[in-house]
């Protein structure tokens, strides 16, 4: 047993003793040391021990004592900021549990773990329940007790922990059959100590109490302020502010007329505590804080509308006489009440110096004034130093009320403050008096009385040190019977403690005449949910849904009598309709007497049928924490991966050389250059055979194009050992003569073989005839109009390559006979790939391209420092593109091997494109994976959307969405093609064109293939989304399904159904006019009524909302959009301009905007009496009917934002249909000052995601849709004339390049409600623009008109 680092009192032990027999409260006062005992207990069981407490301060004290008690212990603090509510898989929980021996948390935490099965009451040794007065009633520690300790104590009576409470007192109301309550729910029986109380109270001192009497005063018109508010109120007939009792049977008026009555209530009470001067100060005060709150929003910090906010700054803020009023700036005996004259007395009487003191007060509103009070009064002000504290609540969600101004800031840093010693007076609520740990004090004092004998007791333990003083304040006419009452109680509570034969109860009384003991259970887990629970959990259900605006998410409850007339409910709950219908409303199984306990009946029927249609995991919660869970929490890949050494065919090349027989491929040079020359063949020899290979371009200088064909030799041949080394010698030859003598290297080993095109035999003669140099001089004398066959060589500069240009005469010498050479040195540039053949698969990508204008140097040398190659320049030349051939044959290989192995299930027709798919900008290769990738996402979404929405039926559109954003996770796609293998194929060595050198059989054979190498996390992500676009660029939309499905495991193969589940309530009035607006035929009109319902529409039950609808045809529309710009006839776009384009096409205000133009017309006939014959005739009128009329809602907030899109449209609309038809720059800022609400772009997603389905995932029918609408139309024309589709600020950014750049955006005074924008570029004014809607807007017309200044 570890032990306590303080000396163990002998009371401890008795208590510890006890608990070791059997289930005990330990009832001892504050102080006492209660909190020691669990240390010697059973610390020696391997099961888990858990504390709990009743709030995060105390668990935060007491997890630090216990930590600094038991150092080799390991102690665990869970608490709220620890994201526990997050914690929904149960190996999170292992490993938060792991090695822990005691756990300290909140009750709730615990409760909640048990309810969902990740802790198991049978694996807890001890349960220690601190301040266990608090197990009573709806308590979640009552709850731990009666749901998870009792039904498993009646199964299995040795698989319960044990159990020790703690507390100072085990009542609160001051009734002894409480303490009875308390022992039943915790299966345990109070004591306090019996055989050694001396020590006890040697060591637990009770302060004397001290009673202070003070007179009751009359001080009704002594507040001037006061006085005002009391006339301001009488002339606005403000009712006084109804209590507890009265409540129900006030009339109700309005909230301003509430808040001015509150305000008036609270004032008379500070008035009759603190007196006038702190009436003043609370009066004034508070209304000074409403004057400087003004503004927009205030509802969102105060318990009142804008409008009453104006109300009560009129009356209170612009009050003649309130203004003018100002409170005295220090307190005298004469401007406070007589109760705070007695305090005032009684803390002069004390030595300040020597007193630390706590002084509780009854409501939060005299904390704070109180404590001013003190810090100001002459007597005070010197010598204590005060502060106030009501709590440590940390919600900012909260609302104030007018009384409630002066308690806006938290006192957080009281405590600290008090425990340094900065502070020596504390005025506190009830907050501070129980187990919350302040230094010792010696002096408490109740301003107001104890409310009971809990309150009583806890208070007075607060005054721990010796020789302090417990004072209460009592007015003259308040009896002191109350003080006799609770020193009698606690005797009682003394003696029934110490009666170790009284007999515990062991049966539960049934607080209600009924009970609704429904449980839901996981045969999976065990997770265990009552009645009583799954109200909580139902509302949590729905507040994971997606918060939609306009839309109530919470659960809906109806009552009705069954029979009518009857005393007997039912209860009906329906859940927002983006919840599947056929889950979406439950009933009450039985009926009740109550409308409570029939709403529980309902909450938990719908709660089991969210479970029994899959929406629940086995954990009992909403399937939404399995996905946040695997966004969040699981392991993840760092940015850099470690991945196997990069797959090279050479390797394999090498070691095939062990053979003697060959494979022979043909390549023919066709040269297109000014001058004629006619195809070059040459032959490459390898031992093993080549798969197919695309013809190959190359630009080999700025007027020289060449193009290589290749044409195999499918059979073999056998090679002799002499042959093979003569090849050898032939390709050292060609090898070498692009190359200066500097660069020399005499093996002959190579990979590749490379000569002319001839039988072997003849190489011999071949290689005499070209091998060699002869001198320029030699050539001359035998011929001068001759031309050098070979490469020029000068002796004085490392004999580097150059090509002849003429014979000339140096004209700067004597005599005329001194010839020279003149020469033009190689091209340095080594790279000369271009763009493939137009018919390859690749060809519609985007190629890089760095060639260069050359203009030749002309270099002059004498003839007799010249050599010449007897090898053809024709040749010789063809060298510096074997680099290039060389990497199209290994990419070939590549490719192949891939197609054979990891992507043997999908049939790829194209090399091309899966070298493509594999190869990152960074290789530098003709082409690379980013435009493959750009399609690749859009189809993965896609397919990844329809497999979801498919497989899923009853799952809401928040699920289907955060499941697909794990399933196309940059993690999720890595760690796929880590699995699948295709880490070994993504090619990341570039490709150095001008240090290549020959590849050397005994270089391959040397090279490790042991080695690893490092990936950035998002190449591997990207290279599976570029295989799915290589796929449907090769074989269509069902080839990149058929690559999905093989590279992501996590989607199945089987067929999609697209079935629809129809119901007869799914039916739509006018269902053929619809379909004409909308200008599509559906064969399952209960699609039309989805796509149709705004998630407002709360009174159908029949259909769900759009969401689930408008989340498949975002994807529809993204995937369409993508393969119209890569099929576009100019598709050389880079990536980055298709990506701009494409977030052009699906932008919300652009979806908007055709939701809001497109309609069609219908005719109407109508009878038109003529004049003045009086004959009626029929006519015909014409009418449009708009899409955006066809939404079905249940809201009004909808109706009005609808109106106000509707109203901006008629101002812009002409004007962004015009730019759409005619201007050469995309509308950016017309659309953002026509920001249509976003269920005017929902509509048009909706639709095409309801057309997708009812065609069976026909893109066809949902891109002629698109078009039939306008949007499609519009891309074409963006694509065809080349639309600037750039945003301002982009723009703006590219402009001012490194220049910083602010906009700064402000609400103007004049026209009230716009907003202006100013433009800086290096801090100086650039541009300003004013009286736009909203900020967003004015930002982008700041940048719109910035662009026409910056250069």
């Amino acid at each position: 047993m570890d032990q306590i680092t303080a000396r163990t009192r002998s009371y401890q032990l008795e208590m510890f003793e006890r608990s070791m027999q059997e289930n005990i409260i330990v009832a001892m006062d504050a102080g006492s040391g209660k909190t020691h005992i669990l240390g010697y207990n059973r610390l020696t069981i391997t099961l888990l021990i858990w504390f709990l407490a009743p709030h995060v301060a105390l668990c935060e004290q007491q997890y630090n004592a216990l930590r600094i008690g038991l150092p080799s212990v390991r102690i665990k603090l869970l608490i709220g900021n620890d994201n526990v509510d997050r914690w929904s898989e149960q190996r999170i929980w292992d490993a938060a549990l792991d090695g822990v021996r005691v756990m300290v948390s909140t009750h709730k935490i615990l409760e909640e773990a048990l309810a969902h099965s990740f802790v198991k009451i049978k694996d807890l040794a001890l349960l220690v329940f601190d301040e266990a007065h608090h197990c009573i009633r709806k308590h979640p520690a009552n709850k731990i007790m009666a749901n998870f300790y009792y039904p498993k104590k009646s199964e299995h009576p040795d698989q319960v922990p044990h159990v020790l409470g703690l507390t100072a007192t085990p009542i609160v109301r001051s009734k002894l059959h409480e303490m009875n309550t308390v022992e039943r729910n915790l299966d345990a029986i109070a004591v306090t100590t019996k055989l050694h109380r001396d020590e006890l109270f040697r060591f637990v001192h009770r302060p004397d109490l001290v009673p202070l009497v003070y007179k009751i005063d009359c001080l009704a018109n002594a507040s001037t302020a006061l006085e005002r508010l009391r006339q301001i109120c009488s002339a606005q007939a403000v009712s006084p502010a109804p209590t507890d009792a009265s409540r129900s049977k006030s009339i109700p008026q309005p909230p301003w007329k509430e808040q001015l009555a509150k305000f008036r209530t609270k004032a008379h009470h500070v008035l009759n505590e603190l007196g006038p001067w702190a009436t003043d100060l609370f009066i004034l005060g508070s209304i000074k804080v409403l004057e400087k709150s003004g503004g927009h929003n205030t509802s969102l910090l105060f318990s009142w509308t804008d409008q009453e906010h104006r109300v009560l700054t009129k009356l209170l803020c612009k009050d003649p006489v309130l203004s003018q009023l100002q409170y005295d700036i220090a307190p005298s005996h004469n401007n406070v009440s007589k109760k705070m004259a007695c305090l005032l007395s009684f803390l002069g009487s004390r030595d300040a110096s020597q007193s630390t003191a706590i002084i509780f007060v009854q409501q939060r509103v005299i904390t704070g004034l109180l404590s001013q009070l003190l810090s100001a009064h002459p007597s005070t002000s010197g010598s204590f130093q005060c502060a106030a504290f009501v709590g440590m609540s940390q919600n900012r969600g909260k609302k104030y009320n007018l009384p409630e101004l002066l308690d806006m800031k938290e006192q957080l840093q009281t405590l600290a403050s008090f425990r340094a010693r900065a502070k020596n007076v504390i005025v506190a609520t009830n907050a501070l008096e129980e187990g919350i740990d302040v230094r010792a004090c010696n002096l408490v004092i109740c301003f107001d009385l104890p409310q009971n004998l809990k309150s009583f007791i806890q208070r007075r333990g607060r005054a721990r040190q010796e020789k302090s003083v417990f004072a209460l304040m009592f007015s003259e006419e308040e009896s002191q019977d109350r003080l006799a009452e609770w020193k009698t109680l606690e005797e009682d509570l003394q003696r029934l403690y110490q009666d170790a034969s009284r007999l515990r109860v062991t049966t539960l009384h049934l607080e209600q005449s009924e009970r609704v003991d429904y449980s839901l259970k996981s045969s999976t887990t065990g997770a265990t949910l009552t009645a009583e629970d799954t109200m909580a959990h139902l509302h949590h259900f729905c507040a994971k849904l997606p918060v939609e605006p306009f839309s109530d998410m919470r659960p809906m409850f109806s009552y009705k009598q069954e029979p009518p007339g009857s005393e007997e409910i039912t209860a009906v709950v329906t859940l927002p309709n983006c919840v599947d219908a056929s889950v979406r409303v439950a009933t009450s199984l039985h009926k009740w007497k109550t409308e409570k306990n029939a709403a529980k009946d309902a909450a938990f029927q719908a709660y089991a049928g969210l479970y029994s249609a899959g929406l629940l995991n086995e954990n009992l919660l909403p399937l939404s924490h399995d996905f946040e869970m695997q966004l969040d929490v699981l392991d993840k890949l760092g940015s850099q991966v470690d991945i196997d050494l990069e797959y090279s065919p050479w390797q394999l090349v090498a070691q095939a050389w062990s053979s003697t027989y060959v494979y022979d491929l043909a390549v023919q040079f066709n040269f297109h250059e000014r001058t004629e020359r006619p195809p070059v063949t040459m032959k490459l020899a390898f031992p093993c055979e080549l798969p197919d290979l695309q013809p190959l371009r190359v630009q080999l200088t700025a007027d020289a194009t060449v193009y290589m064909t290749f044409q195999h030799d499918r059979r073999r041949r056998f090679i002799t050992p002499t042959d093979r080394d003569l090849m050898r010698k032939v390709t050292h030859i060609i090898s070498r003569s692009t190359h200066s003598d500097y660069s020399s290297d005499d093996r002959i080993d190579f990979l590749a073989l490379f000569a002319p095109v001839m039988e072997d035999m003849m190489l011999q003669t071949w290689l005499t005839a070209n091998k060699g140099r002869i001198k320029a001089l030699e050539l001359v004398s035998v011929s001068r109009s001759l031309i050098p066959r070979g490469f020029v060589r000068h002796t004085t500069e490392g004999r580097q390559p150059q090509i002849f240009n003429s014979w000339t005469v140096n004209k700067d010498t004597a005599t005329s006979n001194l010839h020279q050479i003149t020469c033009t040195p190689l091209p340095s540039r080594r790279n000369f790939r271009i763009s493939p053949p137009e018919n390859s698969g690749a060809g519609k990508l985007k190629i890089r391209s760095d060639n260069k204008e050359e203009h030749p140097k002309l270099n002059y040398y004498p003839l007799e420092e010249c050599t010449i190659d007897r090898l053809p320049v024709g040749i010789a030349r063809l060298n510096l593109l074997l680099p290039t051939i060389l990497q199209h044959i290994a990419n070939a290989w590549i490719a192949d091997r891939m197609c054979q192995t990891v992507l043997k299930e999908i049939p790829f027709r194209s090399l091309d494109l899966v070298i493509t798919a594999i190869t990152p900008p960074s290789v530098q290769w003709c082409t690379n994976y980013e435009t493959l990738e750009f399609l690749g996402d859009s189809i993965l979404k896609l397919v990844v959307s329809i497999q979801l929405y498919d497989r899923h039926k009853n799952w809401p559109e928040g699920y289907l969405t955060l499941k697909r954003a794990v399933l196309v996770s940059n993690q999720y796609l890595a760690k796929a093609a880590l699995k699948a293998g295709l880490s070994a194929f993504i090619r990341t060595t570039p490709i150095s064109w001008k240090r290549w050198s020959p590849i050397f059989i005994s270089d391959m054979m040397a090279k490790s293939s042991c080695a690893a190498r490092t990936v950035r996390m998002k190449v591997l992500a990207d290279v599976v989304e570029a295989l799915i676009g290589a796929a449907f660029v090769d074989g269509g939309f069902g080839s990149a399904e058929t690559c999905i499905r093989h590279l992501l495991p996590g989607l199945d193969n089987e067929k999609l159904s697209f079935a629809v589940q129809t119901d007869k309530g799914q039916m739509i009035a006018n269902q053929d006019r619809f379909e004409s607006v909308i200008g599509y035929e559906f064969r399952h009109p209960c699609l039309l009524v989805e796509a149709l319902t705004h998630p407002s529409c709360e009174r159908d039950r029949f259909s769900q909302s759009y969401q689930r609808l408008e989340f498949l045809g975002d994807a529809v529309l993204d995937s369409i959009i993508a393969s119209q710009l890569m099929t576009h006839k100019v598709s050389s776009r880079s990536p980055g301009v298709m990506t701009r384009v494409k977030s052009a096409m699906v932008n919300a205000h652009l979806l908007g905007f055709f939701c809001m133009e497109f309609y069609r017309t219908e005719e109407f006939e109508f009878v038109q009496q003529q004049q003045p014959d009086g004959k009626f005739n029929i006519e015909t009128e014409t009418t449009n009917i708009y899409l955006w009329q066809l939404m079905r809602s249940h809201n009004d907030v909808v109706r009005d934002r609808r109106i106000d899109s509707l109203d901006r449209f008629e101002k812009l609309g002409g004007s962004i249909r015009r730019q759409l038809d005619d201007s050469s720059e995309y509308p950016w800022l017309d659309l953002s000052m026509l920001r249509p609400e976003k269920f005017f772009s929902d509509i048009i997603e909706s639709l095409v995601g309801a057309i997708y389905v009812d065609s069976k995932g026909s893109l066809e029918k949902c891109s002629t849709w698109l078009d039939y609408i306008g949007l499609i139309k519009y891309l074409r024309r963006v694509l065809d004339e080349n639309i600037d589709v750039v945003h301002p600020r982009t723009k703006v950014d590219w402009k001012t390049g490194a220049q910083t750049t602010e906009y700064k955006v402000s609400k103007m005074a004049d026209p009230a409600e716009k907003f202006q924008c100013i433009l800086l570029v290096d801090e100086k004014t650039c541009v300003q623009v004013d009286g736009y809607d909203t900020s967003d807007v004015a930002i982008v017309a700041a940048a719109q008109k910035a662009l026409s200044i910056l250069p």
